[in-house]
């Protein structure tokens, strides 16, 4: 079985209180080392907050077509398809031309990029 590899050292300095808690954390976990109880409270505190930390909506993908936003709003996630049409912007998920996934999606730099190219062709897309 492989190690994987370490990526970032930590160097923590810690006041005296702080010392007594972590010997304290330390021992009620009976872990063997430092480093074992930091991973361990690192990891217990992500599993904890990582639905408070996704970010509500990430960009996928982009082509000159369109772009694919995830959203992570609800109970489920899920990708909507935002089009670039002659005749404006379309989100198949909400089957609508203004919505939350086109808001995020017109604020990322490389789509500003392609809806400005497009709009200087014609199309009838958001002025960004």
């Amino acid at each position: 079985m492989s190690n994987p590899k370490i990526v970032k050292t930590i160097h923590v300095r810690l006041t005296e209180d702080e010392e007594k808690i972590f010997n304290a954390v330390s021992n009620f976990l009976r872990l063997r080392n430092d480093a074992e109880v930091i991973r361990f409270l690192i990891s217990k505190f992500y599993n904890e907050n990582k639905d408070k930390m996704t970010p509500p909506y990430e960009h996928l993908n982009l082509d000159e077509k369109g772009v694919k936003v995830i959203d992570n709003t609800g109970s489920r996630r899920f990708v909507a398809d935002i089009y670039f049409r002659p005749e404006g912007i379309w989100c198949d998920y909400c089957q609508a031309s203004i919505c939350p996934h086109i808001d995020f999606a017109l604020k990322q730099e490389d789509v500003i990029r392609v809806v400005r190219k497009r709009r200087v062709e014609g199309w009838k897309l958001p002025d960004v």
